[in-house]
């Protein structure tokens, strides 16, 4: 096993200090900031594997062959995979380095990678599909752990890392299925047969229970704009009466005291103090007569627009909701 990580750590080193035209398939001028994104996280891959952090290393890897494809980068990360018990993934990029290895001409990376590939096989663990012919229908689409699962692969074992997988189907009319399944030493190949799938309601479904129907029904303000008005200026010509009732009984009186105190009862023989007040009162008896015939004009307006603003009988709005 030593001499295998020395072997991928040589294959690593390699890789990642190449001339960039070795690295670009394709491109004649390399990307610079994606080799150098590349290098740095195939580098913390290297520190998270050594401090056995799996995880991290596999995302660090991973990360690193998609910004610049490496035969080294995808070794190294088959050997994180297999180090973290996900021999699928570690098979599936022992397979890509096979690849990658025969295109930028290395067979010693590419031997390497097909022999860690096929020590790895007889260790796979699979799940198989199974759709009955019975069972399919138009537009059917199954996905594992929310991948695809395309038709060509359906009935086939196909490698997975071991642990919970979902498997989700849908289709046209139909109800979802779903269902949880879990691959281990004790169920290598796990076989899911997909169930007929129910067909989605296409209406309310029928109950035997009753139905509750809600009525609301908005009633309408008994206080409409013409009604406040109206209350408004009854109210001011109520107080105006009011007012020139007081004003009257004090007009009055200040004149009957003049004409008895000051006027010895005579109106001709006053003194001028009480033709003074005399005067006074019959002002007062003229704004209390103004206010009395404005209140009652006003009280009067009131009523006319309280009455005139009533609220209409079709104005309001019946909604009716049903609750099932």
């Amino acid at each position: 096993m030593r001499r295998s990580s020395g072997f991928l750590g040589l294959c690593a080193g390699a890789l990642i200090w190449a001339t960039p035209a070795a690295a670009q398939d394709h491109d004649t001028s390399p990307n610079f900031q994606a080799i150098a994104t590349a290098k740095t996280l195939f580098e913390q891959g290297q520190k998270q594997l050594a401090d056995a952090h799996y995880d991290l290393a596999c995302a660090s890897f991973k990360a690193s062959n998609d910004a610049v494809a490496r035969v080294g980068t995808l070794l190294n990360l088959g050997d994180c995979y297999e180090k973290a018990g996900k021999l699928a993934s570690a098979w599936g990029a022992y397979f890509d380095a096979i690849s990658l290895g025969r295109r930028q001409g290395k067979p010693e990376y590419e031997d390497f990678a097909q022999k860690k590939k096929d020590e790895l096989e007889p260790k796979l663990l699979k799940i198989t599909i199974v759709v009955p012919p019975e069972n399919k229908v138009d537009g059917m689409k199954i996905s594992r752990d929310k991948v695809a699962v395309e038709g060509a692969a359906w009935g086939i074992p196909i490698p997975v890392d071991a642990g919970p997988h979902a498997i989700d189907v849908t289709a046209p009319h139909k109800l979802p299925f779903h269902k949880d399944v879990v691959v281990d030493e004790d169920h290598k190949v796990l076989e899911v047969t997909i169930d007929k799938l129910n067909e989605a309601p296409t209406a309310w479904p029928k109950s035997s229970e009753p139905r509750v129907v809600e009525r609301i029904v908005e009633v309408p303000s008994a206080w409409t704009g013409l009604r406040v008005t109206g209350v408004v200026a009854g109210s001011v010509g109520v107080a105006a009466t009011v007012v020139s009732i007081v004003l009257g009984l004090v007009a009055n009186t200040t004149y009957q005291n003049a004409l008895t105190q000051q006027c010895g009862g005579n109106p001709n023989n006053c003194t001028a103090q009480g033709a003074a007040n005399g005067s006074t009162a019959y002002t007062l008896a003229g704004v209390a007569t103004g206010l009395f015939i404005g209140g009652l004009v006003a009280v009067a307006a009131g009523v006319t627009l309280f009455i005139a603003g009533a609220p209409s009988s079709s104005g309001g709005s019946v909604t009716v909701g049903a609750r099932f």
